[in-house]
């Protein structure tokens, strides 16, 4: 495993190339204030909460919803996976 491979410098560089409803994650503070100022920032990085009858019930008494999901800086491929439609997951480029 490599400590360090320009995974910042990259979701940098590619946030020129995102349209608006793409997903953006923020990144650290002073690399969220670089991308900024380079006209780009994050978006769409936090996912809809999910109604379902298991959530709403929980709810219903009283309890917390389940923590929102979002997408995030250096977020491991697995979870990318569990975030997005089995045919976007496979229309994606991976490297």
């Amino acid at each position: 495993m490599t400590s360090k491979t320009a995974g910042t410098s990259i979701e940098i560089s590619l946030s020129r190339f995102a349209g608006k409803d793409d997903v953006i994650p923020p990144l650290a503070t002073a690399d969220e204030e670089y991308r900024k100022s380079l006209g780009f920032s994050s978006q769409n990085y936090i996912l809809p909460r999910v109604h379902t009858p298991g959530n709403i019930l929980k709810r219903l008494c009283g309890k917390r919803w389940p923590k929102q999901k979002r997408f995030f800086n250096h977020m491991p491929a697995t979870e990318v996976r569990e975030c997005v439609e089995q045919d976007v997951w496979n229309s994606y480029f991976k490297f």
